[in-house]
């Protein structure tokens, strides 16, 4: 398995931001709360890869959060798992009841990505969807194509953006609390 850093995967810092979102999430039997801050509080990366779908579901959406901002509560509770010494994402899941919590990269030690599906913080819809390793997804699945707005990208190598530049492109990096009723663009 090739697993060469894109574009998409980048490493990039994670600046200081005066209004940093906090992500709070648990797993399904309520065994593990985690929490964690960050500057880029927009879910936009659906990804499609062989490790997402397998303990994630059909896809898996992330987030990426300062490690440093991590606190776990039952953490005797939290098993990992890293498929090989070739992939470098090692997911933390509730031991109990399976739930994914956050995944880390070893290539980028400054970061957790917590998992979407366990956060019961109300995070922001982004206003574009970003598929990616989409040449692995399950052919069940019909990516959105067909709706305005949604950008579908089958392979991050040709041109994906990292998650802090896409945040920062659309004016969205470190937006969070109060200032997410403020952006007219989700207003919908």
């Amino acid at each position: 398995m090739d697993v060469t850093t894109t574009k998409a995967f980048q490493e990039v810092d994670m600046p200081g931001g005066d209004n940093p979102t906090l992500l709070e999430g648990s797993c399904f039997c309520a065994k593990v709360r985690i929490r964690a801050k960050t500057n880029m509080p927009y879910p936009f990366m659906v990804c499609h890869c062989i490790s997402c779908r397998k303990t994630g579901g059909a896809y898996c959406v992330k987030l990426a959060a300062d490690k440093e901002s991590l606190k776990v509560e039952g953490r005797e509770h939290v098993k990992s798992y890293r498929g090989s010494t070739e992939i470098a994402t090692e997911r933390f899941f509730c031991g109990t009841c399976g739930s994914m919590l956050w995944g880390e990269d070893n290539r980028y030690p400054q970061r957790i990505y917590p998992a979407a599906s366990c956060l019961d913080t109300d995070i922001p819809r982004a206003p574009e969807e970003h598929h990616v390793m989409a040449k692995y997804k399950q052919s069940y699945l019909r990516l959105p194509t067909d709706y305005k707005g949604i950008d579908v990208e089958v392979y991050p190598e040709n041109g994906a953006k990292t998650r802090e530049t896409w945040h920062t492109d659309n004016s969205l990096f470190g937006k969070a609390g109060d200032d997410m009723e403020k952006i007219a663009l989700f207003s919908s």
